[in-house]
């Protein structure tokens, strides 16, 4: 039987072996996406990809489905592979049939739409860190990449159509919601955990990782913090479907208000709402978060992180 065909690995061959996986299916993904493509651009697709045209829609749908192959083969099948031959019962190792599931879920879901201005005041705060002369070279990289991503970003999400609608809210809000979460909670944070023998720096280490594979830096203190609040989510409540739920319905939050603002029902300013110019609402933010995870921790406190 293929289940836990090499159990009993210690934590550092484990994760040896999940990057090794990793980086071999993203690299074996975009290859095969590559491929695919290559009847319809010719030799010059890489030339494309590294400069690409996002005026073109079908360019952009094509850049689309590279997405979902590298988020479906490169991190959720990985994870998948991981878990599969190396627990005997990879179902009870992900935490995927919990005891207690609608409560949790629903005081998680709370929590993260309460959070959205929290989420948007660390993205402004995150916008004013710069780094020291010394480094300015470095900064310019990371402003270049950032810049790309935004782009990408916002080529990905600007649609009008409810088949494009339906497309975002599967590529951006429910495969990488299922597939980080598999990835970054269910198999890194408990590889982290075996490794310190801490929930705290499981979390903080999954966190920093999870945070910075998306490349857009000045988009990282809010996905840490993201992560942080996933990891936490994940070991508290020993059930990997709350931070799969959370981490769906803040992506969601994005392609809806986009999709909206596309449609000219909302004004393309929205994103203000949920700046440090609204102090009295960030603060109720603040407090109604704080009083949600209250709320979570004292509804399951035999899954207190140690």
């Amino acid at each position: 039987m293929v289940k836990g065909l090499i159990s009993g690995l210690s934590p550092l061959a484990k994760l040896v072996l999940l990057i090794t996986l990793v980086m071999s299916m993203l690299f074996l993904f975009t290859l095969l996406g590559i491929l695919f493509l290559l009847p319809e651009y010719g030799p010059g697709i890489i030339e494309k990809i590294a400069n690409p045209d996002y005026s073109d829609p079908v360019f952009v749908n094509h850049l689309k489905l590279l997405q979902i192959l590298n988020m479906a083969g490169g991190l959720l099948l990985p994870a998948l592979v991981f878990v599969l031959i190396t627990e005997t019962k990879p179902a009870e190792y992900l935490n995927i049939y919990p005891r207690k599931f609608w409560l949790p879920v629903i005081l998680a879901a709370l929590f993260i739409l309460v959070a959205q201005p929290v989420i948007g005041l660390s993205n402004e705060l995150n916008s004013y860190l710069r780094l020291p002369e010394v480094l300015s070279r470095l900064e310019e990289w990371m402003f270049k990449t950032e810049k790309q991503a935004m782009e990408l970003t916002g080529a990905f999400l600007m649609t009008t159509s409810y088949t494009g609608l339906m497309i975002n809210i599967f590529m951006v809000a429910i495969l990488p919601a299922i597939s980080e979460e598999i990835l970054f909670r269910g198999v890194l944070a408990q590889i982290f955990r075996e490794m310190t023998k801490s929930v705290h720096w499981a979390v903080f280490l999954s966190s920093m990782l999870f945070a910075a594979i998306h490349v857009q830096f000045y988009g990282f203190l809010p996905r840490f913090l993201l992560g942080m609040a996933f990891g936490y989510f994940f070991f508290i409540t020993r059930n990997l479907w709350v931070p799969v739920v959370v981490h769906f319905i803040n992506n969601l939050f994005a392609v809806i208000v986009a999709f909206l603002e596309g449609r000219k029902w909302i004004g393309s300013d929205m994103d203000e709402f949920t700046f440090s110019s609204h102090p009295f609402i960030t603060s109720i933010s603040i407090a109604a978060t704080a009083f949600l995870l209250y709320l979570l921790l004292r509804k399951q406190q035999e899954g207190k992180p140690g």
